[in-house]
């Protein structure tokens, strides 16, 4: 397991890395799970369908449309850890409906494109358990 902190890491590491499954929290500092999607389908367009998101509730309108047009791929928070692994295993061999676009939901303006007061650099860290 890998961890990245937005868009730009985790494009950067699906460049480097072969990525199986991505869990994408909904809500990130400076972006959400639909920055994230738009950045990994540049690099693999077939990470979109091995993508899950988890959330407490969508607060805009294109992550509404996320959630709501992709159920299967939604994991509440809380969450029970088995459903969880359920869902990314399920994800990872292909066994979850084809993921509903977004591109058509509106777009707010986005954070991101601000220039930050302060700067939050997650590293990346290796995170290794037993299946």
């Amino acid at each position: 397991v890998l961890l990245t902190s937005g868009s730009r890491e985790a494009r950067a590491l699906a460049k480097r890395e072969p990525v199986n499954v991505v869990l994408c929290d909904m809500h990130l500092l400076q972006e959400d799970a639909v920055d994230v999607l738009l950045a990994l389908d540049r690099v693999d367009r077939t990470l979109a369908s091995r993508t899950v998101f988890m959330s407490g509730e969508p607060t805009s309108s294109r992550l509404l449309a996320l959630a709501e047009g992709n159920p299967d791929r939604m994991i509440s928070k809380p969450f029970d850890p088995r459903t969880a692994v359920a869902k990314l295993l399920a994800a990872r061999d292909g066994q979850l409906p084809m993921l509903e676009r977004v591109e058509d939901a509106p777009t707010p303006p986005s954070i991101g494109a601000l220039e930050p007061v302060w700067s939050f650099e997650a590293p990346t860290e290796e995170i290794t358990f037993d299946e």
